[in-house]
């Protein structure tokens, strides 16, 4: 060590000892500065090279994982798993900040002075991916959005893309409607003229009955409050309580029309949850061709709707069956 950097590292020693002291349970003690520095020089035997994933004992609360592209000294409050590449350290250090891995955390974490902590044994018992069984186009598709993955904590487990805000809409229908397994949001032309007059769309024709059981419910505005305090999250509150105030089956009506915005549609699959979103934007274009014809047109007789409706679904389908 050159005389430069014993100066260096007085000069970092002084600088931590004038450090105020943090707030919490486990306060920093208090130590001379020789102390500190030969706890720099214990310390720094534990280096570890380029291309490395740093775990702290706080992964638990904290949801953050570092990785290094240096040489790294790093205390024995942390876990390091040197990567062979940068890729194999960025999908590990992906892996570590997810909702999942923070799970195994909190279920392997102990009471320790008051506070749930991690030790450095109980990290190394936490489930690491193999990272060579992990497919080429996983691989790929980590390193292109990883700029844009945002992560939160346990006290909001919560991962999304920066650019997907709608994801809070999905999260809402999939938890209060059951056996939906996609969701689709269109702007699409003739539904979102549907949605912008606010009404709700009428069964006019057997086109419409193939697919929905009723007319197509239109929600009502979101107030001030709403829109304030989570626009996306209360969007999809708007949308499960049209169907609960009108007594609806989501299932036998996959889809909604919310006021002054536009679709969504949902189904089984994701191939079903796009038919139905192309299904009700060109039943909102037929309706409105069938008015523009007939101001009065008259609504397709109950009888009719049931026909065509469980002919394509239900226990007794036929039409179209394999």
């Amino acid at each position: 060590m050159t005389t430069n950097d014993e100066q260096i590292i007085d000069e970092i020693i002084d600088s931590y000892i004038q450090l105020p002291a943090r707030g919490g349970r486990q306060q920093r003690q208090e130590k001379t500065h020789q102390e500190w520095k030969r706890i720099l020089q214990r310390e720094s035997r534990n280096g570890f090279g380029q291309n490395s994933v740093l775990v702290h004992r706080a992964i638990r609360t904290s949801g953050k994982a570092y990785l290094s592209t240096k040489q790294v000294f790093v205390s024995t409050n942390f876990v390091v798993y040197t990567m062979s590449t940068y890729e194999e350290a960025l999908l590990l250090s992906t892996w570590m900040t997810t909702i999942f891995y923070q799970l195994i955390c909190e279920v392997t974490s102990k009471d320790q002075e008051g506070m749930r902590k991690m030790e450095v044994a109980d990290i190394n018992t936490t489930f690491i991916p193999q990272l060579d069984m992990i497919s080429l186009n996983t691989r790929n598709r980590i390193n292109e959005i990883k700029d844009e993955i945002v992560f939160l904590n346990l006290k909001n487990p919560e991962i999304r893309l920066k650019y997907d805000n709608d994801a809070k809409y999905y999260v809402y229908l999939y938890k209060h409607f059951a056996n939906i397994k996609a969701v689709v949001h269109t702007h699409s032309t003739n539904t979102v003229a549907w949605a912008q007059a606010g009404r709700s769309l009428p069964v006019y024709g057997t086109t419409h009955a193939n697919t929905f059981y009723s007319e197509v419910p239109i929600t009502r505005h979101l107030t001030n409050e709403e829109v304030t305090e989570s626009y996306e999250w209360n969007t999809g509150k708007v949308i499960v309580e049209a169907f609960e105030n009108q007594n609806l089956d989501p299932s036998a009506i996959p889809t909604v029309l919310v006021n002054g915005h536009g679709p969504f549609t949902w189904g089984t699959t994701t191939q079903k949850a796009i038919e139905n979103s192309l299904v009700v934007d060109e039943c909102c274009q037929t309706a409105q061709m069938t008015e523009s014809v007939r101001s009065n047109a008259e609504k397709l007789p109950q009888n009719v709707l049931d026909k065509h409706y469980y002919r394509n679904h239900g226990a007794n389908a036929y039409y179209g069956q394999n």
